[in-house]
């Protein structure tokens, strides 16, 4: 679905890796929690922080122009919104006191509309672990169905750990599992794992490494697509942060039958709580700019 893939191009999180990796990982849209855009700190085993965060891209080579809005308060109680040109993305969810969330979304893609409604409730497994369990209600022009979602994660003194399983009605199902592990105060090493019960048995898997020596972020990727697009993709990035307050940095990119892809990095940030990013991808001519705030 091209409109599916237009959601993934700015979730900007692992998944965004698999993605890429993948084509087309997902093939069920369901209701998620909205992640910051980051230029650093790929792998990590620390929650979200409640954050709102607003943001541009444009694409030189297409001329895509997309802004968004993020409000987020924890995995369940958050709003995002997505507007381009021809696309409009509302999606959002509320948790009740008692633990039972009620999430939806709207989506608008050329004339071509997707409506989703997710209730579901949130097992509480102590400080910001879960096990929440969904039914989603999927509208897309005239195809409706309904799929059971099993949402997990799962906080340790020096670990983290996501899983995610999505069973449609009549469509493939999709497991997504995403451990990382604190191997020393400097160095957070992680893997996911993405499967898609489609007739080619799709998976995808990834690995990599944040590693955060005095002033500097490092982050590494290598991932690989089995049975779909049979392709790799690495990623080697580094922020260097001057006074604690202005980084600057690179990254090097490669997916497989593709150009290499460089790409220049700015974060500012104007105190604890909030900064603005900067990046720039040379090769797809792609600028994001954001600004993000905690509360």
């Amino acid at each position: 679905m091209v409109l599916l893939k237009k959601c993934i191009i700015f979730a900007l999180t692992l998944s965004l890796v698999l993605s890429a990796v993948t084509g087309a990982m997902a093939a069920f849209p369901t209701v998620k929690a909205p992640g910051s855009f980051e230029v650093d700190t790929i792998w990590s085993i620390d929650w979200d922080d409640p954050f709102y965060e607003f943001g541009i891209n444009y694409n030189n080579n297409s001329d895509d122009f997309f802004a968004w809005g993020k409000y987020y308060l924890n995995d369940f109680t958050f709003a995002d919104l997505f507007v381009g040109e021809d696309y409009f993305n509302l999606n959002g969810s509320y948790l009740f006191d008692n633990g039972f969330f009620i999430g939806g979304a709207f989506i608008d893609d050329n004339d071509q509309d997707c409506f989703i409604i997710a209730p579901g409730y949130r097992f509480s497994l102590g400080e910001r672990s879960y096990v929440a369990l969904g039914l989603n209600y999927f509208d897309y022009d005239d195809d409706e169905e309904f799929a059971f979602d099993i949402n997990s994660k799962l906080y340790f003194d020096d670990a983290r750990l996501i899983a995610n399983l999505l069973i449609p009605e009549d469509s493939p199902i999709e497991l997504y599992i995403e451990p990382t592990f604190k191997i020393s105060e400097d160095v957070v090493v992680g893997g996911a794992l993405g499967y898609l019960e489609d007739a080619d048995e799709e998976l995808a898997v990834a690995a990599g490494l944040t590693w955060q020596p005095e002033n500097w972020i490092v982050d590494t990727i290598l991932a690989f697509n089995y049975n779909h697009a049979d392709a790799y993709y690495f990623k080697v990035g580094g922020l260097y942060t001057f006074n604690n307050q202005f980084g600057i940095g690179a990254d090097i990119s490669k997916l497989e039958d593709t150009d290499t892809e460089f790409a220049l990095k700015f974060k500012y940030q104007f105190d604890e709580k909030s900064d603005l990013k900067f990046y720039y991808e040379f090769e797809a001519e792609n600028l994001t700019l954001t600004y993000l705030s905690n509360f």
